[in-house]
Parts: C-alpha cells; sequence; structure tokens
C-alpha cells in the first residue's frame, strides 16, 4: 500500500503505546491516548479505501502533512492531488450519537462541556492556509474538501444538509466519485506533491505527556500483540502465557532498544540497562551478543554503549 506520502504512527502515539501498561497514566493522559490512537486507526482505515480503489494509483496522495502558513501550523490527514484540484479529507473516526446546535458538534452527555472541535471549521482553515502556500509557492489549483466520519457506529442529530460530510454509509459514492476524476497528471503536480512533502513538519506534537523516569516505569517485555508481561523463554524464543504468541529474544531485544530510545534519547545504551528494561530470563551475555551484531559499539569494559 503505496502512496506519495505514506502514514506512520508519530513518535508521540508511539511513547503513549509504551507507557500505556508501563505506568499509571492520569485519566487526562489516558483520553489523550485513546483519542490519539482511535484518531490513527481511522485513517489507517481510510488509506485502505482509497488503496482498495486505486486511487493511489491514479493521483498523488500525501498523508498525514503538517504545515505552516503564516505563522499558522495545520494538519492535514489526507491529500489528493488530481488533474484539476487538490481534495483534503478530515478523517474523524467519531463513535456514538452527537447532534449539530450553534455550529458546533455536541455529544449526548450531562457534562456542560459536551462539544468537541467542529471538523468543518478545521477543514476549512485548512483550505485556506493550503490554499495560500501553494499560491506563495506558484502553483494555483483549487482546494476542495470533505469531512469523512469512518467509523459506521456514529450517528449526528440535526445534521446541516449543506456541508461537505461524508458518513460511512456514503463512502463507496464518495470513493466512487473520486475515481471520476480527471487524472492526468504532468510535471506540475509532481512538482507540487514534492514541495508539499519539503515542507512537511515532522515530530510534531500537540500532547503533553506525563513525567517518568526509567526507573519509575514497570519493567519487562510486553507481548507485541495483546500486551501481556507473562513471557517465558524458550530456547530462543520468547512465548505469550496468555495469548501464545511466539517471538524471537533477537526481535525483543531489538523492540527493546527502540523502546529505550524513544522514552530517553539521551540514555546511552547498554547491556546493562536492554537487560534491566526486559527483565526476564535472557543471559545478559545473549544480549551483548545481539547489541554487538546489530549496533557500533563504543568505548570498552564498564564504559561500553552502543549507538
Amino acid at each position: 500500500m503505496e502512496f506519495f506520502k505514506n502514514r506512520t504512527e508519530s513518535k508521540e502515539l508511539k511513547k503513549f503505546r509504551i507507557l500505556n501498561g508501563r505506568m499509571d497514566l492520569p485519566a487526562k493522559t489516558r483520553q489523550d491516548y485513546h483519542y490519539l490512537k482511535k484518531g490513527y486507526e481511522g485513517e489507517v482505515q481510510f488509506d485502505e479505501i482509497t488503496a482498495s480503489a486505486g486511487l493511489n494509483q491514479k493521483f498523488y496522495i500525501l498523508n498525514d502533512l503538517f504545515l505552516m502558513q503564516d505563522n499558522n501550523k495545520f494538519q492535514l490527514d489526507t491529500t489528493i492531488i488530481t488533474q484539476t484540484s487538490i481534495i483534503l479529507s478530515e478523517i474523524k473516526n467519531f463513535d456514538g450519537n452527537y447532534y449539530y446546535m450553534d455550529k458546533n458538534f455536541h455529544y449526548f452527555s450531562n457534562s456542560p462541556n459536551n462539544f468537541t472541535k467542529n471538523p468543518l471549521e478545521q477543514l476549512n482553515r485548512s483550505k485556506i492556509l493550503l490554499s495560500k502556500l501553494i499560491q506563495r509557492n506558484g502553483f494555483n489549483l483549487a482546494v476542495d474538501g470533505n469531512v469523512v466520519f469512518i467509523n459506521p457506529e456514529f450517528f449526528l442529530y440535526d445534521a446541516p444538509m449543506n456541508e461537505p460530510i461524508v458518513y460511512r454509509p456514503q463512502l463507496n459514492h464518495f470513493i466512487q466519485d473520486l475515481n471520476t476524476k480527471p487524472a492526468n497528471l504532468n510535471g506540475s503536480h509532481l512538482k507540487l506533491a514534492e514541495m508539499l512533502v519539503d515542507q512537511h513538519i515532522s515530530d510534531v506534537s500537540y500532547l503533553v505527556l506525563p513525567s517518568y523516569s526509567f526507573g519509575s516505569l514497570r519493567k519487562g517485555v510486553k507481548c507485541k500483540i495483546c500486551g501481556s508481561f507473562s513471557l517465558v523463554v524458550n530456547g530462543r524464543k520468547l512465548i505469550c502465557a496468555d495469548c501464545g504468541q511466539v517471538e524471537k529474544i533477537e526481535d525483543v531485544v531489538l523492540r527493546s532498544v527502540v523502546e529505550l530510545r524513544l522514552l530517553f534519547p539521551e540514555m546511552k545504551i547498554t547491556t546493562v540497562a536492554v537487560y534491566q528494561w526486559c527483565q526476564v530470563q535472557i543471559d545478559i551475555r545473549w544480549i551483548a551478543r545481539i547489541l554487538n551484531k546489530y549496533f557500533n559499539k563504543v568505548g570498552y569494559g564498564q564504559w561500553t554503549f552502543y549507538q
């Protein structure tokens, strides 16, 4: 599933996923993690739908762009460059019952603060900023867009009739309509796509992670499928006692290094640090061999670390 710019998990989401289960996340942080994770899952669903319809073979599709215009950062979930226009899709993975009132989206709740950011306003803001950005760089394609509610469990009461909203039951028709757009792309379209990728800002963070330290986090290897810490060494493999997932010890050690680098970018990766992080019955000499195999060894003896 290749796009001109593929979607990848943000560092922010990866950190939340590692911390979840290794510490007691505050209620607000758990809510942020759930929102981020659910949003990403909805965007991936949309990617799968556009790819299965062959849109990525006809158009330049750029996923998850973070751009800057007039000192304003803005995010574009999905950007489709057709022959005659740029089409933005603001993907929302809301579920449950909402209602539209006073130009706001409200969910049914007893709380007085039962509204969420208006995705239509987000879309309009993105259209305006993107139009300015491409014009500033010498491009003149029209910018259009839609808010796509990807979740079939979402329902909006008193929905506005004349807004660019696509609900899940309408999605097939929406994709079919996109497929009819002219697709005679030339060098100018390619330069536009390349410019947007060049302008992309990496590692944008909107949420605040909870404070943590190496000593405060739960140690151990989590099953990559079910998240359980109940893993048992069996030869050169680890077996999850809960779901039966089997993973090579080598892969587990490498995954642990990735986690440590994400959470503690200033930490020197040492054999002891990885051993303490894994906290399963893996011989420390085995960990050292794996680190020597895949990383550059720096220093000697107790001062050895890996890059």
